[in-house]
């Protein structure tokens, strides 16, 4: 900046390319930049720190201390304030000491051979408390056997064998009473809380503002280190029996290895883990990480004693260790406690409703990608080609494009409204994409009937076949690449269009200008059998824009397409799970082309359970999203920013 000013101002403006500085803006920066500003150039100050201070500050650079040291005091002592003797005032003076250490409990004491532990707030049904009592600095508590016959919910009554060794130590404290607290009740309840807290010899609270008003009335009070190393407590006979997660949880043993999933992630994920159980991966397939341990039932299991209560925490604990990670779905069933869990591999909180391959690929760090590929035209076979016998002087005005993969139930809907269209001279091209049923049959025994009743609006029909499946880019590709019209009605077989359809986008695109490349119509929606859910009425009701494109896609499929756009962007690209329209309305948006809408109903898309979208594309939008934001970076995709862990 000092030596070249001026370079780096063209630097600056390159990779800002937002910014259209004027002559006088850069005079004005140039004249901001001053050598003498260089902070090299100012003098040396000698300094005040006393050598002691240098030398302590050396040590602990060369080894730093594991973790901050406890105070046994607030560094500067509290600010002036009242004491909080009344209940009213604890909230306010909690806020005041929020920033403060407390002390940590450094002295070492015992636990007597029977003593009385309780907690203050939630209960031993639940999984906090036992997440923090294994943090407390009390190694015993892993040897100790709970009296569950004795114990309520709030307080459990613990056994202990007497080690000799603490019996030859006299200055051992003996701890028969001790709290877990994790509460501030409301002043109603302040009395009745008090006075349980007084009658205990060991207090313990993760909260350190909370330790301090303890202390400050006088309780003995230590603060409880949530990092601090585990006792043993999850680790106890009780907490980890087998048998006794069997007997009482209905649980297996946590799967090693696996990735645990707790709580239910979703339909889609769902179905994806039953696709892989119906069709395994073959031999090999460990490279795509690991099994999946899924447990949608673990957030209603019945808790109704502490018995329960600790072998649920324990199996929780055992399955931190075992498996390869714990994902914790669903939203209503996802504590932060469970970050106190003794695991090497932090959990995965939120929401799943991506696919188990989204769920592996996270876990080994990285993001799963979509795969999108230009696929060759596959062999072909011409199965029917007819033209009317005056074809050069009456050329096709647009083409319907139909791709057929596995629908010969229900091609036929969608050819019989392909010829009750008001357009005359059309051409009519399917492509049957090496389908598995007798759809090319289908068609082309259509297309005979067609021809002998001689009513209709073609002046030509190809139908085509691949000789092995490609997928839906390339049939779409090899349609459009056969047509003869300037324009193209791209029809998915499952679809119907109604009979102004063609006529009216064509009356459109015929008197637009040529960087027009799209002309999509209003889609509605016919639910079927098997999608109950569906509750719209549209596709989507969105014109074109490139500002909507960026962030969503909000054109369907079905649309009148510039045949010779088509050919300058090349085509649609094959992009696994979906999706190949989006990336082609992204593609010519970035040559330059725009779309236009016509603000007619004029086709019905068909909501139904075996479609390409609820099948594959709506369990692979992370995947899509992260793939078609590499394509084209002007894309602002929401789930495309998902970062691995």
């Amino acid at each position: 900046w000092f030596s070249a000013p001026e370079r780096q101002l063209d630097a600056l403006e390159q990779a800002l390319p937002e910014l259209h500085s004027s002559p006088l803006q850069r005079q004005q920066a140039l004249a901001l930049i001053n050598p003498q500003h260089r902070r090299s150039l100012r003098p040396q100050q000698a300094s005040n720190i006393k050598g002691c201070v240098r030398r302590l500050h050396r040590r602990l650079l060369r080894q730093p201390l594991p973790r901050r040291w406890p105070a046994l005091r607030p560094p500067f002592g509290l600010p002036p304030a009242e004491r909080p003797d009344q209940p009213e005032a604890w909230s306010a003076w909690l806020a005041d000491h929020r920033s403060y250490p407390a002390p940590r409990l450094t002295e070492r004491v015992v636990l007597a051979a029977q003593c009385q532990l309780s907690v203050c707030g939630p209960s031993w049904l639940e999984l906090r408390p036992h997440l923090l009592l294994q943090r407390l600095p009390l190694p015993a508590l892993g040897q100790v056997w709970v009296d569950f016959q004795r114990s309520g919910l709030h307080q459990l009554q613990l056994a202990r064998r007497a080690d000799p060794a603490e019996q030859s130590v006299q200055e051992l404290a003996v701890v028969e009473r001790l709290t877990l607290n994790l509460e501030l009740p409301p002043p109603e309840r302040a009395s009745h809380w008090l006075a349980h807290l007084q009658a205990q010899q060991l207090i313990i609270d993760p909260e350190p503002a909370r330790v301090l008003l303890l202390r400050e009335l006088g309780l003995p009070a230590w603060w409880l280190d949530p990092k601090a190393d585990v006792n043993g407590w999850l680790q106890q006979p009780q907490a980890v029996d087998p048998h006794q997660w069997a007997a009482r949880l209905g649980l297996t043993s946590p799967y090693e290895g696996h990735l645990q999933v707790l709580g239910s992630a979703g339909c889609a994920f769902e179905r994806a883990l039953t696709k892989e159980m119906v069709s395994p991966v073959g031999p090999g397939a460990e490279s795509s990480g690991p099994a999946i341990a899924y447990w949608p039932g673990w957030p209603e299991l019945v808790v109704d004693d502490p018995a329960a209560g600790l072998l649920r925490v324990g199996w929780l604990q055992a399955a931190a260790q075992r498996g390869a990670r714990l994902i914790r779905a669903g939203a209503d069933h996802c504590p932060d406690e469970w970050q106190l869990l003794q695991t090497a591999s932090p959990s995965l909180a939120h929401p799943w409703d991506a696919p188990p391959a989204e769920l592996r690929a996270r876990h080994g760090g990285q993001l799963l990608m979509a795969l999108a590929e230009d696929r060759p035209m596959p062999p072909l076979q011409t199965v029917r080609q007819w033209q009317a016998a005056d074809l050069a002087q009456r050329p096709p005005l647009a083409a319907v494009v139909v791709s057929l993969y596995n629908y010969a139930d229900r091609i036929t809907e969608a050819l019989h409204s392909v010829s009750a269209q008001t357009q005359k001279r059309l051409e009519l091209i399917v492509v049957d994409d090496a389908s598995s049923d007798d759809g090319t049959a289908v068609v082309d025994r259509w297309m005979d009937a067609c021809l002998s009743v001689g009513e209709h609006p073609f002046v030509r029909m190809l139908l085509l076949r691949h000789g092995h499946n490609t997928g839906l880019a390339t049939a779409r590709n090899t349609a459009l690449a056969n047509s003869q019209a300037p324009w193209c009605f791209v029809l998915d077989a499952d679809n119907a269009l109604f009979p102004d359809a063609v006529a009216d986008c064509l009356a459109l695109a015929d008197a637009s200008a040529p960087q027009l490349a799209v002309v999509h119509p209003l889609l509605a929606v016919e639910a079927e059998p098997g999608r109950p859910d569906e509750q719209r009425t549209l596709v989507r009701p969105q014109s074109w824009q490139r500002e909507r494109l960026r962030f969503e896609n909000h054109v369907d499929a079905m649309a009148l397409v510039r045949r010779s756009a088509w050919e300058v962007v090349g085509g649609y690209t094959h992009i696994e799970g979906g999706w190949e329209d989006y990336d082609f309305w992204c593609k010519l948006a970035g040559a330059g082309y725009h779309g236009l809408q016509c603000p007619r109903i004029l086709a019905v898309y068909r909501s139904h359970a075996a479609s390409m979208s609820h099948c594959a594309t709506n369990r692979s939008w992370h995947a899509l999203s992260r793939t078609l934001q590499q394509r084209h970076p002007w894309l602002q995709l929401p789930l495309a920013q998902t970062e691995a862990p």
